[in-house]
């Protein structure tokens, strides 16, 4: 009987907040990466330190717990793997455990820092520009792969270049955004000029 009771009290430690209908606040989490670690879907570690239950004290049948020091929460390390290539990040239920309340959740949200030559464009295309003096172009550049191209084109431009499945990965799909490609003609300025009273 006294068994009997030890484990009614265990699966009520595990299981009556999931069930409650008030939750813990939600841990919500900004972080700002590399455009190349989005476009080739980097993974990084975030580690979090959140209030949750001591499992000890319920798993061993002991006078003190020297985890939680006997008070049922305690402060737990978890690392949390995130892939850069998504916007928005949920674990479900890893936020704080409290008495009488589910845990609420993690959101984790990733930005791109700025990049000094490409830039997002409707979440999931990349922008360059090429200044260019010359009416043919040939120009080349390090891509966000980290590998190098060469784009040509000639006089006259059209408006853009798109290049198809060379943007940012789309979440739920095997399919990439486009690499649109623009470029701007950098005339010299010319210093001559008149002025004429009409």
């Amino acid at each position: 009987l006294d068994t009997m009771f030890k484990n009614i009290k265990k699966i009520r430690f595990y299981y009556d907040d999931i069930f409650s209908e008030t939750s813990t606040e939600d841990i919500n989490i900004t972080i700002n990466v590399e455009l190349e670690d989005i476009y080739n879907s980097e993974e990084k570690i975030i580690n979090l330190v959140r209030n949750r239950k001591c499992i000890e004290c319920f798993s061993n049948d002991i006078a003190f717990c020297k985890r939680c020091n006997n008070k049922i929460y305690y402060e737990q390390e978890k690392c949390f793997l995130v892939n850069c290539s998504e916007k928005i990040i949920v674990f479900s239920g890893e936020s704080n455990e409290e008495k009488n309340k589910r845990a609420g959740d993690i959101n984790i949200r990733i930005f791109s820092k700025k990049h000094p030559q490409f830039h997002i464009l409707n979440n999931y295309d990349i922008v360059y520009y090429i200044f260019s003096t010359e009416k043919d172009i040939i120009h080349e550049f390090e891509f966000l792969d980290g590998q190098l191209y060469i784009f040509e084109c000639t006089y006259p431009y059209s408006e853009f270049y798109i290049i198809e499945n060379k943007g940012l990965c789309i979440p739920y799909s095997t399919k990439r955004g486009n690499l649109i490609i623009k470029v701007v003609p950098k005339m010299e300025t010319n210093t001559n000029f008149k002025l004429y009273l009409n």
